[in-house]
């Protein structure tokens, strides 16, 4: 019998979520054995085609946009609807298929487990694509998953970066990370890692990927581009846009997602006195483990050298628990988001014209300056382009693990104001 596949999308008023599916059912070598979870998080206006309603592949979790609690509950819900199919493939609900993507898949498998690996998770930042320009737009190579950076609030972030030499290789490439957008892997995963309900949007990456290893999954990045998905998904609605009840509490869910996540890690050292339920570590490896496999250290936010090289893991075996601390580098890869005053994008223009220099600086815990590198007014023009009207000031820099950058200053000098000698109040902000 061909192997049966549960697809999981959690959809938040997408006009993609009908061509993604229609996507994969149109080039599926078997779509009689697909299964569809569909998280429908919608408006009252919106409509899904009749026949879903009664096509038995289909379970449809029908969520008005004022009761849904975030993507990872509306994944967790989907997953809970797993009723024994083969496999499991985690999408998001924007996405492209090429033609027998699911034997593909299958194949991919296959040949990871027949090499050894008693448990591949393949899971990727995939290939993106523009559904204005479809197919003419999609990328033609797979992408690799590549380190970013610890965020503020204690998780950290990935991105895709593309695959070298994709052509020569026969089997998908190891990773560190796991890919919320896309991720295939046996059903059994849904009953050994459920997805944790009380994440509501950041952290849950990291969460998963510590925890899929923890368990004994091992994640690989597909090799060929398989499927697309669009990263951009620019003037379309967000769930933390909306007005009633979300904007009162999504605050109070992200600061407690991002307490969870800090804690399952041990970022900063935090000491784990949350009872995670099924949603904690496996016992098949350990923390230390995956520190180890991935060259990050969450206690005090290091890295090494081969994971900031965007190598492959498993990185370079380390003997002696002195080398493996003489390898890790505190690496600040930072954002100062710097908001300007206005609602319209002529006012933010107009405001960033008052500014001919930023002073931006890093400092340790007693104040003292560890970093400078300044915006001259060619940086700030060039902030102008940007869509959320925000200047994204981003400054990277290695920085002493024993004496680290725990804030960051912008002082502004405008050309108009005349008190202080030009120099407006500072801007300051907590630096992971």
């Amino acid at each position: 019998m061909p192997d049966t596949i549960f697809l999981s999308l959690a959809s938040y008023r997408d006009p993609e979520l009908v061509p993604s599916i229609n996507s994969a059912i149109a080039n599926a070598h078997d779509p009689d054995n697909l299964r569809f979870g569909v998280g429908w998080q919608h408006s009252p206006e919106e409509t899904l085609p009749p026949e879903w309603h009664t096509d038995p592949r289909f379970i449809i979790l029908d969520v008005p946009t004022t009761d849904t609690k975030g993507v990872c509950w509306m994944r967790a819900m989907i997953m809970q609807q797993w009723a024994g199919e083969d496999f499991y493939l985690q999408l998001d609900s924007h996405h492209r298929f090429a033609p027998n993507w699911d034997i593909q898949l299958l194949k991919m498998w296959s040949d990871l487990k027949a090499c050894g690996v008693e448990k591949p998770l393949l899971t990727s930042y995939i290939s993106a694509f523009n559904p204005a320009n479809d197919p003419a737009g999609r990328h033609p190579s797979p992408y690799s998953f590549h380190w970013d950076r610890f965020i503020p609030e204690g998780s950290f972030f990935t991105r895709p970066g593309d695959m070298p030499n994709w052509q020569q290789l026969r089997f998908p490439e190891s990773s560190r990370f796991f890919s919320a957008h896309f991720a295939f892997v046996e059903g059994k995963f849904c009953r050994e890692v459920p997805y944790d309900p009380n994440i509501f949007f950041h952290g849950e990456e990291p969460d998963m990927a510590v925890r899929a290893y923890t368990h004994g999954y091992d994640s690989f990045a597909i090799h060929r581009p398989l499927v697309w998905h669009e990263y951009t998904r620019v003037g379309r609605p967000h769930v933390w846009d909306q007005k009633e009840p979300i904007e009162k509490i999504h605050h109070t869910w992200n600061v407690t997602a991002h307490a969870r996540v800090k804690k399952l890690l041990g970022t900063d050292g935090e000491r784990c006195d949350i009872d995670f339920g099924p949603y904690g570590l496996g016992t098949k490896r350990t923390l230390a483990d995956y520190e180890r496999f991935a060259g990050i250290r969450f206690r005090d936010r290091t890295v090494q050298q081969w994971t900031l090289d965007f190598k492959p893991p498993p990185n370079p075996n380390i003997h002696t628990d002195q080398e493996w601390e003489e390898s890790l580098l505190r690496y600040v890869h930072h954002c100062i988001d710097v908001h300007m005053p206005g609602e319209t994008r002529e006012e933010f223009v107009k405001a960033l014209d008052e500014f001919d220099f930023w002073a931006v600086t890093f400092h340790n815990k007693a104040g003292k300056e560890v970093y400078r590198q300044d915006a001259v007014e060619k940086d700030i023009q060039g902030f102008k382009p940007d869509p959320d009207r925000y200047c994204k000031v981003w400054r990277s820099f290695f920085a002493d693990p024993k004496d680290p950058p725990v804030t960051w200053i912008v002082r502004m000098h405008s050309k108009t104001r005349k008190e202080d000698d030009g120099w407006c109040p500072i801007i300051t902000g907590p630096c992971p």
